[in-house]
Parts: structure tokens; C-alpha cells; sequence
């Protein structure tokens, strides 16, 4: 690949964070407004299991980009830095071309295997009661389908990204964000079935993903998508993918597997009250400490110096800090009137001390998205991976043993206590990458 020059390093001024981040908080705000209102009736309208069925199909859809494998992440970071160096080859176009190509693939591949595993999964691997066994089996046929979408999804969603234009990616997120719960809403009246709700899921991220790739063509049309594979320009970005592959494939399982095993351990009706708080302070959290995050990423890529990714680290913790704690000190306070209001007595009963226990985790776990985005972005998404494989059979055993001896306020300890760890773990590999150059590596070094 052939460069100009290396610019100077570009510093992201503290207002255009504030900005992206207000922009991203947006994207994640709004459908969490609409699910405090969409929750009650469909809770309501469907009853618990069915219920507990929808949040697991929310599960799928919202993990089944991990199975980008990575790539979507490394276009962002591969794109931001290139913007960065000006590079007069097309080099890029290739590259980006065959990074979609091969999410696709990868993404067929998945939907395969989700086929094959559909029937097994509702009839004995979710304890899912009789009578809802065929709409359920239905509803798993529709997400493995929907897999490839959310995939390219991820990748387009990076690019823009890349670019910095989170004004145009949270213009796709925030409808499609929506149609999670007035979705089900809308068939509601017609048919209980959780086969129709998954299907008008199903149906608004087609339509994200096509709006999506119609805004990077008007963004980026230099890209000029290639049919064509690249050569060994490829292998840097699969490589650090591949790291990228294994942290999206084991934090989001470390952070569902939980509701699973309430369903087979307990039963599937139990699982909605313990998904409801969980899916309440992460929501939380996607709209303020992971909204900062998101925009901090191609931040992080173009930083050209340490002195200047430690301060982009110190802004974004900052950031978090001022906007994050005092929302998860009012959740501490405020949960059972929180839940009762929400949800009913009986969810204010269930929930109150799992709630409280996941909102302390959420607090660790929003501080630590700042410096997992700073590592990722420099190029060592490699640490953060063997963090997870370090902590994968730990966070395993600890949850199945806490989910027997007290239920799913047990599975709440054990996800908290995972997730602190891993803040404090994140927060030293930072410092030291800071304090060392030498960590400081590169993708396009690497090439």
C-alpha cells in the first residue's frame, strides 16, 4: 500500500464528543423511551412465557452481529486510520469490498446453523411449555434468516462510523430501535403468535440495512465497492477480526447466557423477571457510558500519539462519569418504585434486589467501555479477547452454582461481580499501553 505522508494527529475537540456522543445517546435513547411504554402492554398482551420468549428473540437479534467476526469493528478502525494517513492507492476500496463479503458469508453460514438447531432449542434446550413449541420453533427459523442482515448491518454501520457520521447511523438506529417493541405491538391486535412479532422484526432491519448502504455510497464514494476479493491487503484486518471475533462472541454470551440458563435451569416464565431490570440498565447504559464509547472509537483510530489517546481516555471517562453516576445512584434509590410503576407489584416484588444488584454492575461496566474502546482501536484487540477466554470459565461455573442456590437474584451477583472485575482488569492494560508506546501497534504497521 502506498502513502503520502502520515498528517498529524487529529484530537477530537471536546465538543464534537460531547456531540457524537449526545447524537449516539439519541440513537439509544429513543427506543428505550418507547420500551417503557411498549413493555407493560406486551407483557400484558402476551403474558410472562411468551413474554420471556420475545426477550430471547431480542437476544438473537441483538448479538447476532457477533457473528461479523470482528469485522465490522475493523472496518471502523481500518477506515478512521486511513483517513488519517491519505492514501493514494485503492488499496481500501478492495479491502472494505472483501471485508462485506466475507460477513456475508460468514453470516449465511450462521443462519445455517441456527436452522439446524432450531427444533432442538425449542423443544428440549429452552423448556419452552407445549403448546408454544411450533410458534416458537417458527420464530427461530425467521431470526437465523435475519442473521446475515444484522450482520451487514454492522459492517456498513462501521463505515459510517468510521467517518464519523453518527448523525446518519442513529437516523437508521433509532426507527429500527423502535420497531423492536411497537413491532409486536402492531400484530398484537391480530395474533398473539411470536412467529408475526419476530417477522416485523425481521422486516424493519432489512430496511435499516438497505438505508444504511444508500447513506455510506452517498458518504463514501470513493469506496467504489469491488466484486473482487482482495489479496494479502486483507489479512491485517482478519487478523485483528479474528481477536475481535472471540470478544464478540464471548462478552455478549457472558452477558446472555444468564437468561438461558434461568430458562433451563427454572423455567422460561421466570426468565422476564430477571430480564426486565437486565434490559433496563443496559439500555442505561448503551445511552450514556457506550454512547461516549462508540464515538470515542474512530477517535482512538486516528489518534496519531499516546499523549493524545490518553487524553481522549481522561475525556471520555470524564464524560461518563458526570452524565452515567447520578442516574445509576437514582435507579439504587428509586427501584421499587421504578419496577411497580413500570412493571407491577408483583415485578416490583420479583425484581427489586436484581435490579439493584445489576445496576451496580452496570456502573462498573460503563466505566469500563472507555478504555475496552481505547485498546480495541489501538490495535490490541488481542487483550481484550484473552480477557474474555481468562474469564469465560470463572463467570460459567460461578453463575450455574449461584443461579441453584438463589435463583436469578444469584445470577445477578454472579454477572456483577464479573463485569467489576473485568472494569478494573480493562482500566490497568490502559495504563499501560499508555505508559508504553511500544504497545502502541497498528493495523496498517502491520500490512
Amino acid at each position: 500500500m502506498e502513502e503520502v505522508e502520515s498528517l498529524p494527529a487529529i484530537a477530537q475537540p471536546g465538543h464534537r464528543l460531547v456531540v457524537n456522543s449526545l447524537l449516539n445517546a439519541v440513537g439509544q435513547g429513543v427506543p428505550i423511551v418507547v420500551a417503557i411504554g411498549s413493555v407493560p402492554l406486551l407483557l400484558r398482551g402476551l403474558g410472562t412465557e411468551r413474554m420471556g420468549l420475545l426477550t430471547l428473540s431480542w437476544s438473537v437479534i441483538g448479538y447476532a452481529s457477533l457473528f461479523d467476526f470482528g469485522l465490522g469493528r475493523a472496518l471502523t478502525q481500518v477506515v478512521a486510520e486511513r483517513r488519517q494517513l491519505r492514501t493514494t492507492s485503492d488499496d481500501l476500496p478492495r479491502v472494505v469490498s472483501s471485508a462485506l463479503a466475507a460477513m456475508l458469508l460468514i453470516g449465511c453460514m450462521a443462519a445455517i446453523a441456527m436452522l439446524a438447531l432450531a427444533r432442538w432449542a425449542t423443544s428440549a434446550g429452552l423448556n419452552v411449555s407445549p403448546q408454544l413449541q411450533d410458534e416458537t420453533l417458527s420464530a427461530a427459523r425467521l431470526l437465523a434468516i435475519g442473521i446475515p442482515v444484522v450482520v451487514l448491518t454492522s459492517g456498513f454501520r462501521g463505515i459510517l462510523e468510521a467517518y464519523e457520521r453518527f448523525d446518519l447511523a442513529n437516523a437508521v438506529r433509532v426507527p429500527t430501535g423502535i420497531s423492536t417493541f411497537w413491532g409486536p405491538l402492531v400484530v398484537m391486535p391480530f395474533t398473539h403468535s411470536l412467529a408475526w412479532a419476530v417477522a416485523v422484526l425481521l422486516g424493519a432491519r432489512v430496511a435499516g440495512l438497505v438505508a444504511l448502504i444508500a447513506l455510506v455510497k452517498r458518504v463514501a464514494p470513493d469506496l467504489r465497492f469491488r466484486r473482487s476479493m482482495a489479496d494479502g491487503s486483507l489479512g491485517p484486518v482478519m487478523r485483528f477480526g479474528a481477536w475481535m471475533t472471540v470478544s464478540n462472541i464471548l462478552s455478549p454470551l457472558m452477558s446472555s447466557a444468564d437468561r438461558f440458563f434461568i430458562s433451563a435451569m427454572l423455567s422460561a416464565s421466570v426468565v422476564a423477571y430477571y430480564t426486565a431490570p437486565y434490559e433496563m440498565v443496559t439500555r442505561l447504559m448503551a445511552m450514556m457510558a457506550l454512547a461516549v464509547a462508540t464515538s470515542l472509537f474512530p477517535a482512538f483510530a486516528r489518534a496519531g500519539d499516546v499523549a493524545t489517546a490518553r487524553a481522549l481516555l481522561g475525556r471520555g471517562v470524564r464524560l461518563i462519569t458526570t452524565t452515567f453516576v447520578p442516574v445509576i445512584v437514582l435507579v439504587l434509590a428509586l427501584a421499587p418504585t421504578i419496577l411497580r410503576l413500570w412493571l407491577g407489584a408483583a415485578f416490583a416484588r420479583e425484581s427489586t434486589a436484581v435490579l439493584r444488584i445489576l445496576a451496580l454492575g452496570i456502573l462498573m461496566n460503563g466505566f469500563a467501555q472507555a478504555p475496552f474502546a481505547m485498546i480495541q482501536a489501538r490495535g490490541r484487540a488481542d487483550l481484550t479477547a484473552k480477557l474474555h477466554l481468562a474469564e469465560l470459565p470463572f463467570y460459567v461455573t460461578s453463575v450455574l452454582y449461584m443461579i441453584r442456590v438463589n435463583g436469578i437474584q444469584g445470577a445477578a451477583i454472579a454477572w456483577t461481580l464479573r463485569v467489576s472485575v473485568e472494569a478494573v482488569v480493562l482500566f490497568v492494560i490502559a495504563r499501560y499501553m499508555l505508559d508504553e508506546p511500544v504497545a502502541d501497534v497498528r493495523i496498517s504497521e502491520a500490512a
